[in-house]
This record gives structure tokens, C-alpha cells and sequence, in this order.
């Protein structure tokens, strides 16, 4: 097994205002920041779990919009509770400070945790990893909603190597998405029905998933990471994923059938259901032969960490 710690960032100029406890949970160093909150590593008290504390940042805290949008994602990592995605611990507000006490992933994301991997090892990695989010996304679709965002960077990896959707932060009830017109989320993974405002529907939550197996194998983002906004919803609506097997040549072809249906343009020619998805990636990797020596690592593959 190929390891990899994620990286320590240095603690925000907010973590010196921060109180050294919140909810019970004792804060350790931040390991990870985002537009509205941070995030720590921390400690429960009690039970003596580690966690990762995403707190939400002081200058959101004082928008009703943003307090209620972190309530609301908090609330819903217990409603929708899966083996594969994220568990919220505790939540709650200590004076002005909102926090959530999540799922502690020790390998972090999913890019950073094939740091080192060799081409066989990423495979046997990489295709149960997206089986189990398939799972997830199966689970969020029984309950009539869709995610919205998946990318490498909202999928964590434990200690134990499995896989948990995170940031559900971005969650649309099937009915509603099916006719909004909003474009929230990544564009390097949208669907492009989604970058063009037509209206998701789970058939774009398995595009998303479906680059994002291609941004893992390939070593490489399907589409640029960043640039002038309109261009790269533009490239989504219009331009398909190159081919994998172009990019990649080195991944079989029973596994890039998998990934290239679920990227599909055409949202009816994808796979109808997350679990079906699921289904077809477990049978490729079982069909994977055997590993052979293979030196090159993961890092070497021209890995991307730019979503």
C-alpha cells in the first residue's frame, strides 16, 4: 500500500482569535481551508476521537445566508447517513463560532492519497474508491437529492483506504435541480447539461463521478483548473472529455468503457443509475490481471493537484 500524509498548512491569521476548544473538541493545527470555512484537526474530549472541525470563517459568520447554508450541510451529512460519506459527529455554535466535528480522513483527498502509487497499484485503488462513491451517490439519489459537486477534492480516504463523499454543502432536491438554472459547482467536472443550465439530473452526478475516475487514472484534471469562468463553462456545454485512452494508455479498456459512458455528452447514452455504475466498476476490477513490476509512480504520471 502506497502512503500518504496530507500536508500540514500553516495555521490562518483567524486561528490566533480562535478559542483553543469548540464543542468539546480541543483543536490541534488547521489542515485545510475553503472559501467560507476552515478546517482542523481536533480532538473530542470525551470519547477521545480525532476529528476534522470545519469551522466556519468569522466574516461568513455574520451573513444569515452563509450561518444557515453551514447549518443546513451539517444537518445534512446526519440525514443522509452512509458508510461513504462523511459522518457528523457533533455540531453547534460557540458564541460567534459555528462549527461541524466531521469524519477524520487520515490519507486526505483522493489525489493526494496516490501520491507514490505505482500504475498497478492505482487501479485496485482507485476503481473501489469510486464503486463506494457510486454507492454514495446511489444512496443520495433514493433520498431525491443530488449532490452537485463531485470532484477528486470532496472525496476523502481513510486510514483503512475506504472512500467518503464529503461537502454536502451542495445538495439539490431532484425535483428542483431538474428544472434550476444555476451552475454551481466545479466546471472541469460538470455535466454539460449542468454548465449549460438546462436542468441535473442524476445522470449528471454520474458525469461528475465519471471524470473524476478519469482525472484519478489519467493523473491529469479532464479539463483546465482554472481561467476565464465563461470559457470553462463554455468548454463544458461544448467540448467532450478527451479520451482516456488517448490520455491514459495504460488503463485497460474494459475500465475505460466504464468511465467514457459515464462521461458521455449525451446525458441518455450515460448509465441510468449510480448503482449500475457501481455494479460495472466492481466487475472491471475484478477482471484486472494480476500486478506486474511497475516502478513508476503516481507522481510521475503528471499529477494534477488543481481543481
Amino acid at each position: 500500500m502506497c502512503e500518504a500524509t496530507p500536508p500540514t498548512v500553516p495555521a490562518p491569521s483567524v486561528s490566533k482569535r480562535l478559542p483553543r476548544s469548540l464543542g468539546a473538541c480541543t483543536i490541534r493545527k488547521r489542515i485545510g481551508k475553503g472559501g467560507r470555512s476552515h478546517v482542523f484537526a481536533a480532538r473530542q474530549a470525551v470519547v477521545g476521537r480525532l476529528v476534522a472541525l470545519k469551522v466556519l470563517r468569522p466574516e461568513m459568520a455574520v451573513q444569515p445566508q452563509a450561518v444557515a447554508a453551514f447549518r443546513a450541510e451539517a444537518a445534512a451529512y446526519g440525514r443522509y447517513d452512509h458508510p461513504h460519506i462523511l459522518t457528523c459527529h457533533a455540531a453547534g455554535n460557540d458564541g460567534d463560532w459555528h462549527y461541524m466535528a466531521l469524519s477524520h480522513a487520515a490519507r486526505g483527498d483522493s489525489l493526494r492519497a496516490l501520491r507514490g502509487c505505482s500504475r498497478a497499484q492505482l487501479l485496485r485503488r482507485v476503481l473501489p474508491w469510486m464503486a463506494q462513491i457510486a454507492d454514495a451517490v446511489a444512496h443520495l439519489d433514493d433520498h431525491g437529492v443530488l449532490h452537485g459537486d463531485i470532484k477528486p477534492a470532496n472525496i476523502l480516504i481513510t486510514a483503512d483506504d475506504r472512500a467518503l463523499l464529503a461537502d454536502l454543502g451542495s445538495l439539490q432536491a431532484k425535483e428542483q435541480a431538474a428544472t434550476a438554472r444555476r451552475w454551481e459547482g466545479t466546471p472541469g467536472y460538470m455535466s454539460p447539461e449542468h454548465a449549460n443550465r438546462q436542468g441535473q439530473s442524476v445522470r449528471s452526478d454520474i458525469f461528475a463521478l465519471g471524470a473524476t475516475a478519469w482525472h484519478l487514472c489519467a493523473g491529469r484534471a479532464p479539463r483546465p483548473a482554472t481561467g476565464d469562468q465563461h470559457e470553462l463553462l463554455r468548454q463544458a456545454v461544448h467540448e467532450p472529455l478527451p479520451s482516456l485512452a488517448t490520455v491514459a494508455p495504460w488503463v485497460p479498456s474494459s475500465v475505460v468503457a466504464v468511465i467514457e459512458r459515464c462521461v458521455h455528452p449525451d446525458d441518455s447514452q450515460r448509465y441510468s443509475s449510480p448503482r449500475e455504475v457501481a455494479r460495472n466498476l466492481r466487475q472491471v476490477a475484478e477482471s484486472l490481471q494480476p500486478e506486474t513490476p511497475d516502478q513508476q509512480n503516481y507522481s510521475a504520471i503528471n499529477l494534477s493537484l488543481g481543481f
